[in-house]
């Protein structure tokens, strides 16, 4: 298996079609990008290949799962290709908020975000 040099090299390209904002909010109907959130995603869909953008809509999809969960609200975050959530009922009440933190990946290394991780890993990572 080759091994990747973090900025020296690039990984090859994904060949999978790139995902799209539209796409994600077809795929969650209960997701709502605001305040910012809608910008930083078409950011994140633009600048990553498919299978990492794949890795944030797990954690989105993770969220979801709550059954008490109706919105999930995605907002700017001032940390590079981050979000700030709210997780909220069918009543708009907070049933959980945090960050959407992402911690790097294999090109510019591991970004802690201010945020701490007991496994310290790549991606995106639930801060609550």
């Amino acid at each position: 298996m080759e091994q990747y040099l973090p900025i020296l090299e690039k990984a090859p390209a994904d060949t999978a079609p790139r995902t799209t904002v539209e796409t994600i909010e077809a795929a969650f109907p209960k997701l709502t990008l605001a305040n910012g959130g809608k910008e930083r995603m078409r950011e994140i869909c633009e600048r990553f290949s498919s299978s990492q953008v794949a890795q944030l809509t797990g954690r989105i999809r993770s969220l979801l799962q709550n059954e008490k969960a109706s919105r999930l609200y995605l907002s700017y975050d001032w940390a590079a290709y981050s979000f700030a959530f709210s997780l909220t009922d069918q009543n708009d009440n907070r049933l959980l908020n945090g960050g959407l933190i992402w911690h790097g990946d294999e090109q510019v290394g591991y970004q802690p975000g201010r945020s701490v991780q007991v496994d310290p890993q790549y991606g995106w990572s639930i801060h609550t």
